[in-house]
């Protein structure tokens, strides 16, 4: 059987970009997503999930090869690190329960998941061999956690494994469609989609050789396969591969925002994130050194890369594009809009296209 192997982790970070203005306050304006700001974290930040409820962001910083390094989760409020909470060794994959606003951390070399509760771990809760992947279903707070080296997910209802599902090979990335309560799973070294209804595999979807991440469109139910191996982007419509994107150099995470249908992925080697409307990539973004993983705040249109170098950043990118409210242009809000230079460009932009 092939060895399980992950992506090589880079050096160095690098900082980015400054916004730009354009004197525009009463048409209409089409801005792109651009990075707003930079922020350190912890070594090696894989594992990115945003709390939409009170807006706060969790970083999971790997550390280093072999379980030296961080160990940590960066808590982010605004644009600011407001805690660092030690968690278990190797920490990939973070999700948030929005209903609980219980957060879920996989570690890689303890194979645990631990549970943080505002900022304390209130559960460690062992799983199967090196954990990676971490979802959530909205409704029934059922915890999926894929464990690479044993080729399952561990299904996680309160603070304890209630299954026990085998899936394909290396199995990494994993998603939840809220609205049908169905799992997808990508497995890395079987090159595949594995559908769980229930607690069963009910359907094996061939993709690309070395699908990595995986995320849900909601509101349309497509699903996104990273393929790393090729470089491209899997839809899949129901049971079936409908269109294959080309992206950036090596893809690894991908994340939708459920509101504009925007999906963003990030391209390891190339230091970018794609930005797919429809199944046509409409931007491509500069961030920092070894994008690795992507998250989306639904209410803000938020974006945040983990940068998964040594020095540790995350890429914040304004998804919005126009403000649809005075309070989004309030308190400094204006800024995640390319388009206005200060407060009352964005307030006067509101005010007229309200009527």
């Amino acid at each position: 059987m092939r060895s399980l192997s992950f992506p090589r982790i880079g050096a160095a970070a690098v900082l980015t970009v400054a916004l730009v203005g354009a004197p525009i306050a009463t048409e209409a304006a089409s801005a792109a997503p651009a990075v707003t700001g930079t922020i350190p974290v912890g070594i090696n930040p894989v594992g990115v999930a945003v709390d939409p409820g009170t807006h706060t962001v969790y970083v999971a910083n790997f550390g280093f090869f072999g379980g030296s390094g961080s160990g940590t989760v960066s808590v982010i409020n605004g644009t600011t690190v407001t805690k660092t909470i030690p968690v278990g060794s190797g920490p990939r994959g973070a999700v948030v329960d929005p209903g609980t606003h219980a957060v879920y951390v996989a570690n890689y070399y303890s194979d645990t998941v631990s549970v943080i509760n505002g900022t304390t771990v209130t559960n460690t809760i062992p799983v199967g061999t090196r954990p990676e992947g971490v979802a959530v279903d909205p409704g029934t707070h059922s915890v999926y956690v894929t464990n690479t080296g044993s080729g399952t997910v561990s299904v996680i209802n309160g603070t304890t494994v209630t299954n026990t599902i085998p899936v394909g090979t290396g199995p990494s990335g994993v998603a939840v469609d809220p609205g049908t309560d169905t799992v997808y799973v990508a497995n890395l070294l079987s090159g595949t989609v594995s559908v769980i209804n229930g607690t069963t595999v009910t359907n094996t979807i061939p993709v690309g050789s070395t699908p990595y991440q995986v995320a849900v469109d909601p509101g349309t139910h497509a699903v996104y396969v990273t393929n790393f191996g090729n470089n491209t982007v899997y839809v899949i419509n129901g049971t079936t591969v409908t269109n294959t994107i080309p992206v950036g150099g090596s893809p690894y995470g991908v994340a939708v925002d459920p509101d504009t249908h925007t999906v963003y992925v990030t391209n390891f080697t190339g230091g970018t994130m794609s930005v797919i409307n429809g199944t046509t990539v409409t931007n491509t973004i500069p961030v920092g050194s070894s994008p690795y993983i992507v998250a989306v705040d639904p209410g803000t249109h938020s974006v945040y890369v983990g940068n998964s170098n040594t020095s540790g950043t995350v890429s914040v990118i304004s998804g919005n594009t126009n403000p649809t409210s005075k309070d989004q242009c309030k308190d400094g809000g204006w800024v995640n809009y390319l388009q206005f230079k200060n407060q009352g460009q964005c307030v006067a932009y509101v005010n007229h296209n309200r009527g």
